[in-house]
């Protein structure tokens, strides 16, 4: 099943499908899976997949990857990956 998760994330790696792979890897993690399979590896595959695009990373996708990240002693991979907010975003316009 690792497998498979893998080879799709591959495939169609983008911020569109980062929902459905974290969700994957939370399933697998509260299963248990982890355990007995390398799911650090398949959370690895995807942290550094997201490098291209980061900014595109909602928020909440970034608190959700940070935590499973920690789940699976993870925490150093993802550390100093967000990037800082955008401060010019939201403020008003000169008239």
């Amino acid at each position: 099943m690792l497998d498979v998760l893998g080879e799709a994330w591959s495939q169609r790696s983008s911020v569109n499908h980062l929902d459905w792979v974290l969700g994957a890897i939370d399933m697998m993690i509260d299963c248990g899976i982890a355990q007995n399979a390398n799911v650090a590896a398949l959370l690895t595959t995807v942290v550094n997949s997201t490098r291209g695009w980061s900014r595109r990373v909602t928020q909440e996708q970034w608190a959700f990857l940070e935590l499973l990240a920690s789940d699976l002693d993870l925490v150093q991979l993802v550390s100093g990956l967000r990037p800082e907010p955008d401060a010019s975003v939201g403020e008003a316009k000169p008239e």
